[in-house]
C-alpha cells in the first residue's frame, strides 16, 4: 500500500490570473471578531520600525542554523533578491484530523512581505518559516499551462456610517503557493480585497472581496471544491476574506508511488484593517506519497 503522511500548514480566515470561468457570490455581513491577533507582537514591531509584524503563535530565532536536528529537512525555494528585514520563525504542530497544522499570519504595515518554507522537522512536527520585505509578489507559473479561475468582485452589505472627509480607499492581497521541487506550480490561491477606512475612527466599509486561483492540469490537477465569503468584524474595525478550496491529483508524475494527491485550503484569509493595514493567513495542507516533493510560499501586500 501506498503511504499517505499528512502535512498541514496555517491558520487563519497567485500573480494576476484570468479567469476560467466566473461565479457571482453574495457575500453576507456576519457579525463576529475577524480571528486576527493584534497583541504585544504589532506593537513590538511597530516601535523597532519593521514593516510586518506575525500575528500567529511562532517563536522567533536568529538564523536558521539555529534551527537543527537530526531529522531536519532543508527545502529550497526562490527568494526575492531584495528581500529584506529578514526574519526566522519556528512553527510547532498542532495535531487536527489526523496531521498537522502549521499555523501563520502576518499583519503588514507597509510595502509587501514575502514568507517561505525553508526546512521541516518531522519527528518534532515542526516547519521553519522565512518572512522578509520585498518590492516582488508572488508569481505562481510563468509557463501557461495552468489551469486558472477568479470569481467576479462583490462587495458586503455595508452597515458602517463614516465621517465623508476621513475616508480612504485602499486594497492588498494575500497568497499561497503549493510547487514542486522545480520550482512548478501545483496549486496557488489568492485572495484581493479592496476596502474603505475611516481615520478619525478606525473603522472600515465599502468591503470588496475576490480570489483567483490556479492549479496545473497539465499533471492531472483539478479543483474539486470551491468556496468563498466575506465579513466586517463586529466593532466594523476588520474586513476579513477567505476561500476554502481543494484540489486533486492521481497522475503517475513524478514518481508512480506518489499515489493520490490532495491540497486543502481551510481557509486563505486576506485582512483589511482601520487603520490601512493589509494581512492575511493561510491554513494549508497536503496529503501525497510524494509529500516530501511538495513545498509552499507566499506573500502580502499591495
Amino acid at each position: 500500500m501506498i503511504s499517505t503522511p499528512v502535512r498541514k500548514a496555517g491558520r487563519a480566515r497567485p500573480a494576476s490570473l484570468l479567469g476560467r470561468y466566473r461565479a457571482p457570490i453574495r457575500l453576507m455581513v456576519m457579525a463576529v471578531v475577524a480571528s486576527v491577533a493584534v497583541g504585544p507582537t504589532v506593537g513590538v514591531a511597530r516601535s523597532q520600525g519593521l514593516p510586518y509584524a506575525i500575528t500567529s503563535a511562532a517563536a522567533q530565532i536568529v538564523s536558521p542554523v539555529d534551527f537543527a536536528g537530526d531529522s531536519v529537512q532543508a527545502v529550497d525555494l526562490p527568494v526575492p533578491s531584495d528581500l529584506t528585514f529578514k526574519s526566522y520563525w519556528v512553527i510547532s504542530g498542532i495535531p487536527s484530523n489526523g496531521g498537522y497544522s502549521y499555523p501563520f499570519a502576518v499583519r503588514v504595515f507597509s510595502g509587501r512581505v514575502w514568507f517561505r518554507e525553508i526546512a521541516v522537522d518531522p519527528k518534532k512536527n515542526q516547519i521553519l518559516l522565512e518572512v522578509g520585505a520585498t518590492t516582488a509578489a508572488p508569481v505562481p507559473d510563468s509557463s501557461g499551462k495552468a489551469e486558472a479561475a477568479s470569481t467576479i468582485p462583490t462587495s458586503v452589505d455595508n452597515a458602517a456610517s463614516p465621517t465623508p472627509l476621513a475616508l480612504v480607499n485602499t486594497s492588498g492581497y494575500f497568497s499561497t503557493v503549493w510547487v514542486d521541487p522545480v520550482p512548478l506550480l501545483l496549486n496557488g490561491v489568492r485572495n484581493n480585497i479592496s476596502w474603505t477606512y475611516d481615520t478619525s475612527t478606525g473603522t472600515v466599509s465599502n468591503l470588496v472581496y475576490w480570489d483567483s486561483r490556479q492549479w496545473a492540469s497539465w499533471n492531472g490537477w483539478s479543483e474539486i471544491y470551491h468556496y468563498q465569503s466575506a465579513y466586517y468584524n463586529a466593532n466594523h474595525t476588520v474586513g476579513t476574506g477567505y476561500t476554502n478550496a481543494t484540489y486533486r491529483t492521481s497522475s503517475w508524475f513524478p514518481l508512480p508511488t506518489c499515489g493520490t494527491t490532495t491540497t486543502y485550503y481551510s481557509a486563505n484569509n486576506v485582512y483589511g484593517f482601520g487603520n490601512g493595514n493589509i494581512g492575511g493567513g493561510v491554513n494549508t495542507w497536503s496529503t501525497s506519497g510524494c509529500l516530501f516533493l511538495m513545498r509552499y510560499y507566499g506573500g502580502a501586500g499591495r
